[in-house]
């Protein structure tokens, strides 16, 4: 760099493309990050087996990140020639363009008829999902546990979320599960035209996208389900009597799939890959029940978030310990308090693993809320005179950054306050509703 400073945090080739070979330095992957001639002129080398080598030398266009003294990220796009392990870019002060993101977050919120719909919210500005129905009616559920949009993703340009929503063909609302495509419904239930109805009750958990093809995970009458652009395929449910697929990734063309099922004894957490299951036993051996909630996959790793019971003889019911996987072996999360039931989601961020759990611990004057990066248990406080009990439900992180959505009932207990938190401040999201899920995304 000529004349400019910063930190180098990644680059990638982004012409011609090439899966195979796209990535010189993964994001924020460099350790430690590589300084760059604060004020002076002078080259950086980097040398490691993650660099891929590149066989023919031609012109590549070359995407480089730097983070500035200001703490702000800048990018550069430079066109270079490589060959092997050797690439050699001159950046200018004026080559450096601003580097922003989105945040997308995806819920729902209370409409002005007093119904839960279905939405994400980027930057703050909110998208009404698609209710028209292609059969039968819409039935908005008064209860927050009706219709939403659970989970999104952004591929392409598009924005993908898949959720549920309710047909009034029953009295009480029958739950279909669904994705949107830049707001466009598509139904998992199937039809019967003859009847006038559908078919089986469902629900969406996770959406991915891989290829062109859209991954949406979740149950149909009370069975796991994977369904591909639309239509069911295989899941091994063998023994249960219920099960649910709660998240869905494709890492390396391998498609996995995180969940549970009940057989006659109990609820137990499993995980599929290519649709076969595997079981996670690695449980005290007096584990009366355990749940395996979203998954991560890095390299030939893979890692679920959840949860496992005891009976404890102090105790009348059970007590629950919040915990991953790695490769089917567990790690158990340090002491929490019980209140925690559940490790809603999981990330893993430049070697770093982070969980979220599903619920806030109550103070004298501030509610504790708590996330885990390795195991550490990190603390965000909340103080009671700004938000009413809050409620996290998802986490990511960007460039180092952590983002936790969820929701919180304001100060006077009577209205559910989206929101999201980054960096120690809160963003409220406009409207009533429910933040269930949150990416951010380079623009």
């Amino acid at each position: 760099i000529n004349n400019s400073s910063g930190v180098v945090t990644g680059a990638k080739i982004l012409d011609p493309q090439d899966t195979t070979r796209q990535m010189l330095k993964p994001s924020g992957s460099f350790t430690p990050p590589i300084p760059i001639n604060y004020g002076k002129t002078g080259r950086v080398a980097v040398v490691g087996t993650d660099l891929f080598p590149i066989t023919e030398a031609k012109i590549y266009r070359i995407q480089v990140t730097v983070q500035k003294p200001s703490g702000g990220i800048m990018a550069v796009e430079k066109n270079a020639v490589i060959h092997g392990q050797i690439v050699i870019i001159r950046i200018n002060e004026g080559d450096l363009s601003v580097y922003t993101t989105s945040v997308y977050v995806a819920g729902s919120y209370r409409n002005a008829d007093g119904y839960y719909t279905p939405c994400y919210w980027k930057d703050g500005v909110r998208t009404d999902l698609s209710l028209s129905p292609g059969h039968g009616g819409y039935f908005g559920r008064l209860e927050s546990t009706g219709t939403y949009a659970k989970a999104i993703t952004v591929s392409g340009g598009n924005v993908y979320a898949a959720g549920r929503w309710y047909d009034i063909f029953f009295s009480e609302g029958m739950p279909v599960g669904c994705y949107w495509v830049n707001g466009e419904r598509t139904d998992l239930s199937s039809w019967d035209s003859t009847n006038n109805r559908y078919n089986e009750r469902s629900s969406a958990s996770d959406i991915a996208v891989s290829g062109g093809n859209v991954y949406v995970a979740g149950w149909s009458d009370d069975t796991a389900a994977l369904w591909v652009n639309g239509t069911s395929t295989y899941l091994d449910v063998s023994g249960s009597i219920k099960s649910s697929a709660e998240s869905v990734l494709i890492s390396g063309g391998i498609v996995y799939v995180s969940g549970w099922y009940q057989d006659s004894t109990s609820k137990k957490s499993c995980y599929w890959v290519n649709g076969t299951r595997y079981n996670l036993t690695d449980v005290p051996l007096d584990a009366t029940q355990s749940y395996a909630n979203r998954i991560a996959v890095v390299g030939s790793d893979v890692y679920v978030a959840g949860y496992y019971a005891r009976r404890l003889p102090t105790h009348y019911s059970d007590t629950y310990k919040i915990c991953y996987w790695r490769n089917g072996t567990i790690h158990d999360l340090e002491d929490s308090p019980i209140t925690y039931n559940n490790a809603l989601d999981i990330t893993v961020s430049d070697g770093n693993v982070y969980i979220i759990p599903n619920a806030a611990t109550n103070g004298a004057d501030r509610y504790y809320w708590h996330y885990w990066k390795d195991g550490v248990q990190f603390t965000v406080e909340l103080l009671k005179s700004l938000v009413g009990r809050p409620e996290p439900a998802a986490i990511t992180v960007f460039e180092g950054n952590v983002y936790i959505a969820g929701s919180y009932i304001t100060v006077s207990g009577e209205i559910q306050t989206p929101f999201y938190w980054k960096g120690g401040a809160i963003v409220n999201l406009p409207g009533e509703g429910y933040a269930y899920d949150i990416i951010v995304v380079e623009r």
